[in-house]
């Protein structure tokens, strides 16, 4: 049943982002994926958003947060690359 709705969440956000206007929206389904733990899918929101509005401030913030996370994200895995590497030697 986790599976299906999976599913039905990327389906949900694919259509949004095939039928989004305008930057609002695509601040709220960026957020929504921030929330959500979608950060690949928040980033690329966000970055449809300021594509169509490259001064939207909102968007603009969260951007910068969303790429924060990302590049946190990509430090703690090779931290743990890091640390698993050393294990192996040791």
């Amino acid at each position: 049943m986790k599976t299906l709705t999976i599913s039905m969440s990327a389906i949900l956000l694919l259509s949004s982002l095939l039928f989004a206007e305008d930057a609002n929206t695509y601040y709220h389904m960026g957020a929504q994926g921030y929330i959500g733990g979608k950060l690949g899918e928040a980033i690329a929101a966000v970055e449809r958003g300021l594509e169509l509005e490259p001064g939207h401030p909102e968007l603009q913030a969260l951007y910068e947060k969303l790429k924060e996370q990302q590049e946190q994200q990509q430090q703690n895995q090779h931290d743990r690359e890091t640390v698993d590497m050393t294990m192996r030697k040791v």
